[in-house]
């Protein structure tokens, strides 16, 4: 009797299915990032160009911080299933700890006198906006629920020196609340912790708080006295600024290939308010074109996605021609890996929506 031969056809087409799937997530997730990259370099030109009172620059800001973390979910999703990886970014504490305190002052209350003190000229941390957000808004509220009736919760952020070399910020949240006994004190960071009904939804745990903390290489700590009240102080290291002043052998032209136009043009006008001479090319073909008229070019930026050529075959053929030219590389999935990165000569890559401030400091950085 004859063997039954194996039918490859149907896992095939699952394969070409998945593959499919994967490539329309991809295309998605391009699509939105650069929706969200579009909005928030509107917002950095407008605050480059317009002199703006502060109830105005709040509301910017808070638009900004809703392009991150929009950005960090589709991040999440991306990663829950397989396709890129989360990626840390520069955070502005100022913003972060504004963002907590308007939550948290609509769910104190009128009873609870809320004291925030913050520094001035914070350094900035490096990390992800959403999980530290909820990190700090889930301890002020365990703050809050400590407190019976009247009461006090005190919010202080500061730049630390921890050694010449080694600096951080450091954010205490403190109230006079129930306290903790030395007996629970011990337990507060395990998985499961409870003492107490919640009379709000927090979200979290102090165990996951504990986690993301340690997550972005800081540490937490808790001082607390049973009927005294309780004070957490969370240390997380600072990003040492890598400013460069401007050299004349530094950059001075800069060709950039970008497929969506309001974000080619953002990103050509504020790298001109930086003093930068700026070529702009739609496309792969155009930015090979361009690179060919124009030897003079200092640096290209070169987005992964585009019609024509993709960024990946734009820096090949560059390659093949120019092996020392710096190229930054933009893109909203961390989906190359650092041997495809050494073999194409990328000395960098820039996740979209971008940090202005973060290109510039490269770009300085750059000996050429």
């Amino acid at each position: 009797m004859p063997r039954k031969r194996k039918d490859s056809s149907v896992r095939t087409s699952k394969e070409d299915a998945i593959r499919f799937l994967d490539s329309k997530v991809k295309q998605t997730a391009h699509d939105l990032n650069n929706i969200i990259t579009s909005s928030k370099n509107s917002i950095a030109t407008i605050k480059q160009v317009a002199k703006l009172d502060d109830e105005i620059q709040k509301h910017l800001t808070n638009v900004e911080t809703n392009c991150i973390r929009a950005t960090e979910i589709i991040e999440e999703l991306l990663a829950s299933e397989g396709i890129g990886k989360r990626t840390k970014r520069r955070i502005n504490v100022d913003d972060l700890i504004n963002e907590v305190v308007r939550t948290l002052r609509g769910s104190i209350g009128k009873n609870i006198h809320l004291d925030v003190k913050v520094g001035k000229k914070l350094s900035k941390i490096e990390g992800f906006y959403s999980d530290l957000y909820r990190a700090f808004l889930n301890i002020a509220l365990n703050s809050f629920e400590s407190i019976s009736e009247k009461g006090k919760i005190s919010l202080k952020v500061r730049n630390i020196i921890i050694k010449p070399s080694n600096r951080a910020i450091e954010i205490s949240i403190k109230d006079n609340g129930c306290g903790i006994s030395r007996k629970d004190l011990s337990s507060i960071f395990k998985d499961g912790y409870s003492t107490k009904e919640k009379k709000v939804t927090s979200g979290l745990g102090l165990f996951i708080v504990k986690n993301i903390i340690e997550a972005h290489n800081g540490y937490i700590s808790v001082n607390s006295e049973l009927g005294k009240g309780s004070e957490f102080v969370v240390t997380l290291p600072a990003i040492v600024s890598t400013k460069k002043a401007l050299q004349k052998n530094k950059i001075k032209k800069v060709l950039i290939a970008e497929d969506e136009v309001p974000i080619l043009e953002s990103i050509s006008y504020l790298l001109e308010s930086y003093n930068y001479n700026t070529l702009c090319a739609a496309n792969g073909i155009v930015a090979i074109e361009k690179y060919e008229a124009n030897q003079d070019v200092d640096l290209m930026i070169i987005d992964k996605l585009m019609p024509g050529l993709d960024g990946l075959e734009v820096i090949q053929k560059i390659r093949s021609k120019n092996k020392r030219i710096p190229i930054f590389l933009t893109t909203g999935i961390q989906d190359i890996n650092d041997k495809e990165l050494s073999k194409l000569g990328i000395n960098k890559i820039i996740k979209k929506p971008y940090d202005f401030e973060l290109m510039i400091e490269l770009i300085r950085g750059i000996s050429l």
